[in-house]
């Protein structure tokens, strides 16, 4: 028997009197009413490319909001913004 680096075997079948227990299972420690995990916050650096992506990001959903910005700008305005930091 080929066992995965997980231990579970491929194309394994659960028992449907296991079925229960496992969805059990799930719905107590990731359904609606569960505590989630705590996470750890991860900060992503801070590059010029991810700068000019964030500020893309921003104004595009900006327009999207109905600001009278038309999608040509935003380039011409991101470039306006990056020389006067």
């Amino acid at each position: 028997m080929k066992v995965t680096k997980s231990g579970l075997v491929p194309g394994a079948a659960i028992a449907d009197a296991d079925k229960e227990v496992l969805l059990d299972w799930l719905v107590a420690n990731f359904g609606p009413e569960a505590t989630p995990f705590p996470r750890q916050y991860v900060v992503r650096p801070v590059t010029d490319e991810t700068r000019l992506d964030a500020w893309r990001e921003r104004l595009t959903g900006k327009i999207a909001t109905g600001v009278p910005l038309l999608i040509d700008e935003v380039d011409p305005l991101i470039d306006w913004l990056e020389r006067r930091k």
